[in-house]
Order: C-alpha cells, then sequence, then structure tokens
C-alpha cells in the first residue's frame, strides 16, 4: 500500500450510530498537577454495559494518574497522590480487556476534535507497525460531564496492559494537537525530530526520543509483557510516588 493510502486509512473516522452512554465520575477534588498547555484531560473507563460505560475516576490532566489507577485496580488497594484517589471498592472498575479512554477540554470543542483525530491517525499509525486490533473513536455526549466536548477512545488492551505503554497512548491523543503529517516511518520520524525543536512544551521535548520509541516498539513485549496479562511493574512493591514518576 502506498504512503498516501496509508494515510487516509489512518484518517478514517467511522460514524457511531449508536452512542455510547457514560455515567460520569463527580468529584471536585483539587489535584496538584503540573501545568499542561493544552488542558487536556483524560479519564480511563469502565467495560461497556447495557450501552453505556462508567468513567471511573475524575478528569485528570497528569497521564501518570491513569497508570496509578490501573495499578490500585490490580493491586486491589487503594491509592492517594497529590489529591488524586483510586479505591477499588468504590470506583467503577476500569476495563482492563480493552483499553477505554475519555477525553475532554473544558473549552473549544472544535479544537478538542481536530486534536482526537490527529491523535488517532498517529495511535493507528502504530497500531499498524506493532500489529494490533485498531482504536475507534467516537464522539460522546458531555451533558452533565461538566465539559464542552468528549470522546472515547477504544483500543486493544496491549496499550492498557503496561504502564509504558499507557503513557505513550495518551501522549499520542495529546500529540495529536500538533495535526502531524506523515506518509511513512521516515516521515513520522523527521516530523517528531522537527517538532522537538520547536521546545513548546514537554511533549513536543519527548519527541526528540521518536528514534528510541520505535526501537522498543519492536521489542514490545519487554514493555507490554506477554499474553494478555499485566505487566509485573503494576504489581511491583515500589512507593507510590517512585511509580508515578517513574513507570510510564
Amino acid at each position: 500500500m502506498c504512503g498516501r493510502a496509508i494515510y487516509q486509512e489512518l484518517c478514517v473516522y467511522e460514524k457511531v450510530i449508536n452512542m455510547t452512554k457514560v455515567i460520569w465520575f463527580n468529584s471536585d477534588t483539587f489535584l496538584h498537577e503540573d501545568y499542561q498547555r493544552l488542558g487536556i484531560q483524560f479519564s480511563l473507563a469502565s467495560p461497556v454495559r447495557d450501552g453505556c460505560v462508567n468513567m471511573c475516576h475524575q478528569w485528570v490532566l497528569c497521564r501518570d494518574f491513569l497508570a496509578d489507577a490501573v495499578r490500585a485496580q490490580v493491586t486491589g488497594k487503594k491509592i492517594e497522590l497529590y489529591g488524586f484517589c483510586f479505591d477499588p471498592e468504590h470506583n467503577p472498575a476500569i476495563d482492563l480487556s480493552n483499553t477505554r479512554v475519555l477525553v475532554a477540554m473544558d473549552k473549544n470543542p472544535d479544537q478538542l476534535k481536530k486534536y482526537v483525530h490527529s491523535g488517532l491517525r498517529l495511535i493507528r499509525y502504530f497500531e499498524r507497525y506493532i500489529r494490533v486490533r485498531k482504536t475507534t473513536l467516537e464522539e460522546v455526549d458531555p451533558a452533565k460531564s461538566g465539559r464542552s466536548a468528549v470522546f472515547l477512545f477504544t483500543g486493544s488492551y496491549v496499550w492498557i496492559r503496561s504502564p509504558f505503554m499507557l503513557s505513550l497512548y495518551t501522549y499520542l491523543i495529546r500529540l495529536g494537537a500538533h495535526d502531524i503529517k506523515f506518509n511513512s516511518s521516515a516521515e513520522l520520524k523527521k516530523a517528531l525530530t522537527g517538532l522537538a525543536k520547536t521546545k513548546l512544551d514537554s511533549d513536543t521535548a519527548f519527541a526528540k526520543e521518536s528514534e528510541d520509541l520505535f526501537k522498543i516498539l519492536r521489542l514490545r513485549t519487554r514493555v507490554v509483557g506477554r499474553g494478555s496479562k499485566v505487566h509485573p511493574l503494576y504489581k511491583k512493591a515500589v512507593p507510590i510516588k517512585r511509580f508515578h514518576h517513574n513507570s510510564g
């Protein structure tokens, strides 16, 4: 398949007729998070039941909280860090058979729509690269969410079973804000290298590691684990702050 055809395939957006409904997680807890220039927020979601998913925890800007939540569910132990809390006995259970990520912004719904579609292209490129089921994207009704627009990404379990892969998945979503155009690995690497030179924020700074990223994904069993089991790092007995800052 030629480069242009691949790019067009990655851009395909399925119109969802039966929109998934979301049961929102209501929390006004203040989180101590680093400044995020784009203001894109995330939350993990539960398995679908009767056409609905549960939002499993409050909205977060810091993507590391997502892995913290998965760790809490995997270990069965409540975690509290920088104002964020996930209690397996009270929070809705996260879907570990798929990767379900809700994405939102307080304002600018049209801008978010552009971001998530661009992010979807990046995710699908890497899914093609590592040969896993492609992610789907749908816009959900934001009513009662407190946000102007909300989208639901649903992908392979491969992304959520490892802290590194979950961090990469949400990083690619946020990287969509830069609307990267590419038709091949070489063009993508070149675009990411150029983006890194802009030094706009931490996301663009991470882009300079693109060559290492491709190398890591070629050896993905080391960061994903084997089969459908969660990565041992989720269960490793390390302090939550150390896990939060070093696992993704």
